[in-house]
């Protein structure tokens, strides 16, 4: 019996566009807690790359104790995390996902900040330097690696992709 679910992945693991977010009821992985009666214990965060996805589940199943399921939603690629600050604990950042319009938002922190024409040649410099086969490579990685350390703690492991996770409201 399935008493404790962890589950890492991005906005749309996160709740990222529901009123309640991460606590939402229609949230896909509440669903499933709710129907299996289990403790959801979601580490998701909005806007992760599958790196920060990847170092999530880790630390989970390192800190959460008595796992029962682990579900890994892997997110689109490419997406950067930034830190323009210096703060080590707690520190400010901000995603980008190249493929998104970033001609749409301006970034702004405590240092400075990037205009909307900035943001554009910022994503399109992002996805001349970035080739989709090195992060395909790298995912294979990760779910290697989860699956693993998974194994050697007696933890089952789903791995999902981001279209799988977008349930159909009809």
């Amino acid at each position: 019996m399935i008493k404790n679910i962890l589950v890492s992945g991005c906005s749309l693991t996160a709740g990222g566009a529901l009123p309640q977010g991460i606590n939402d009821p229609q949230l896909w992985v509440n669903i499933v807690a709710t129907h299996l009666g289990a403790k959801c214990h979601n580490v998701s965060t909005n806007g992760a790359s599958n790196q920060i996805i990847f170092e999530e589940a880790l630390t989970g199943l390192a800190t959460i104790p008595d796992v029962d399921q682990l579900i890994v939603a892997w997110t689109v690629f490419p997406r950067f995390r930034f830190y323009p600050g210096v703060e080590a604990f707690n520190p400010e950042y901000f995603n980008i996902t190249p493929s998104a319009k970033l001609d749409t938002y301006q970034l702004d922190w405590k240092g400075g900040s990037i205009s909307k024409a900035q943001m554009t040649d910022l994503a399109k410099i992002l996805l001349t330097l970035d080739e989709d086969v090195h992060n395909f490579i790298q995912i294979l990685r990760y779910t290697a690696t989860i699956s693993h350390v998974a194994k050697l703690m007696n933890i089952p492991v789903i791995f999902v992709d981001r279209k799988s996770t977008r349930l159909n409201s009809s």
